[in-house]
């Protein structure tokens, strides 16, 4: 059995790890955390088919958004990563001074859709 330790992918979810399993070099064994809150918060399979999808160079970056989601996911279950991002440019005295629209619909960039924040006032 003398080969490569499974990546951290195949050692949760108890499978044997292929030599090209798409998985392993970005999420090693000595991580094994790192996957486990991506698979928590996304999925194993929606992970392996959206990293099918890219290109190779785009992967590595892919796989650091989708940790850092996760991980504000899981502080955030709600808003994730969208409150932390609101909350650092409404602390940006730059951001400010660009008068961000002070409407209640936060954008969620590239999908078209948009979450609604409640206030007191409604």
């Amino acid at each position: 059995m003398g080969g490569i330790p499974p990546c951290a992918s195949c050692k949760l979810l108890r499978r044997r790890c292929a030599e090209n399993c798409i998985f392993a070099p970005y999420f090693p064994s000595d991580d094994p955390q790192k996957f486990a809150i991506v698979h928590k918060v996304f999925g194993a399979s929606n992970v392996g088919k959206m990293l099918q999808e890219l290109r190779a160079e785009q992967r590595a970056d892919a796989v650091s958004s989708l940790v850092y989601e996760a991980n504000a996911r899981v502080r955030d279950p709600v808003y994730g990563s969208l409150e932390s991002a609101s909350r650092i440019t409404l602390l940006n005295p730059k951001s400010r001074a660009n008068k961000i629209p002070s409407t209640k619909t936060l954008p969620l960039l590239e999908l078209g859709c948009t979450v609604s924040k409640m206030t007191e006032a409604e």
